[in-house]
Formats: C-alpha cells, sequence, structure tokens
C-alpha cells in the first residue's frame, strides 16, 4: 500500500485513503477495498499506482457522493460484510469474521492519518479525534462496552 500511496501522491496531491482487504468469495484469493479522497483522480495516475505496487492489472474506479447530513455512506462498509453479516446463533467470533481481521491484521480498517474530517472539513487529527467528533456531532455519551 506504501507504494501504491507513494506513486499518486507523485502524480496527485493531496492523497488521503482508507482501505481494507477482503477474501474472494470463491476462496481464490484476496481483493481490497480502497477510498480515496483527493481533488482529482485521473485513471491513469490510479492504473500507474497500481502497477508500481504490483496490485495486478484489474480496478475500478468510481465517483462517491457524499450522503446527505445524517445520512451514513454505505459504500465504505462493502467490503466488510464478513464482521457485519453475524451469523444466527453465533456466540463468539465466526470463521468469516475472523477470516476477514486476519487479512487485516487484526483491524477494521486502515487509513492515512489525514482521510476522516471534522465537521469544517479539516482533518480530524486521527481516529481518535474522529470518534470525538462524530460522538458529538450525533449527540452520543458514555464510555464503550463490550457486547
Amino acid at each position: 500500500m506504501a507504494a501504491f500511496l507513494r506513486s499518486l501522491r507523485g502524480s496527485v496531491a493531496p492523497v488521503e485513503a482508507v482501505y481494507h482487504v477482503e477474501a474472494n468469495p470463491g476462496g481464490t484469493g484476496n481483493h481490497m477495498h480502497l477510498w480515496v479522497r483527493s481533488s482529482r483522480l485521473p485513471r491513469r495516475a490510479v492504473a500507474s499506482a497500481v502497477a508500481c505496487a504490483g496490485f495486478g492489472t484489474v480496478f475500478d474506479v468510481r465517483r462517491v457522493e457524499l450522503p446527505a447530513e445524517g445520512q451514513r455512506l454505505q459504500a465504505t462498509t462493502y467490503g466488510m460484510k464478513a464482521c457485519l453479516q453475524r451469523p444466527a446463533g453465533a456466540t463468539g467470533l465466526w470463521p468469516a469474521a475472523e477470516q476477514y481481521l486476519t487479512l487485516n491484521g487484526d483491524r477494521l480498517e486502515h487509513h492515512t492519518r489525514d482521510f476522516y474530517l471534522d465537521r469544517s472539513g479539516s482533518p480530524a487529527g486521527g481516529v481518535r479525534a474522529a470518534i470525538r467528533e462524530a460522538r458529538q456531532q450525533y449527540g452520543l455519551r458514555g464510555g464503550w462496552a463490550t457486547v
């Protein structure tokens, strides 16, 4: 990923990103879901970065429109379906979620430092600051609990 971002930043700046790796449904390997925030993202620059990083030759670039205030951006959770689709009766970590976490180094996602923004559109200053911002925005109070 470092080589991909380095290559992309060489032709398109600034670039911030969040990604996660997901197993292919047929058990034929893995693929990545990557969201890039940049003022522009030419397909040629992405193709060059993909080749530079050794990611293969298949990639897709789509523009994602931000949802209205208070709406959830559905696209970012699509690749996490292994963790979000808990089987009925599961009392612990199920195999698909365990595989997802293994592929991602026990993380739900990987992000660059300034990917998350505050309400004004400025970098939030890291994921903890972004969580605080979101909790304030939606009026969430209290501590976290493991369920």
